[in-house]
């Protein structure tokens, strides 16, 4: 399943999830400032409580940030700068 939401955030753009809704996959979190990052083995459920939280950015840096394997990606310059 594939579920891709743009978020009311000054900070994040979109998040999108890529796995099984009662188990983990792929989320992908892309910034205002246009850096991709693509996690793995992130459960569901976090995915469903980031789409829920009421700031997306204090989210992502309590919850998400050097939680998750960075996913490699040729010709991308992702960083977890962000």
């Amino acid at each position: 399943m594939i579920d891709r939401l743009t978020m009311q955030s000054s900070f994040v753009k979109q998040v999108a999830f890529d796995g099984p809704e009662n188990g983990s996959g792929e989320m992908e979190v892309i910034f205002k400032n246009g850096t991709m990052i693509t996690y793995v083995g992130v459960p569901a459920s976090e995915y469903l409580l980031f789409k829920a939280a009421e700031s997306k950015g204090n989210f992502y840096a309590s919850q998400v940030r050097g939680k998750y394997r960075v996913k490699p990606d040729v010709g991308n310059t992702q960083k977890e700068k962000a």
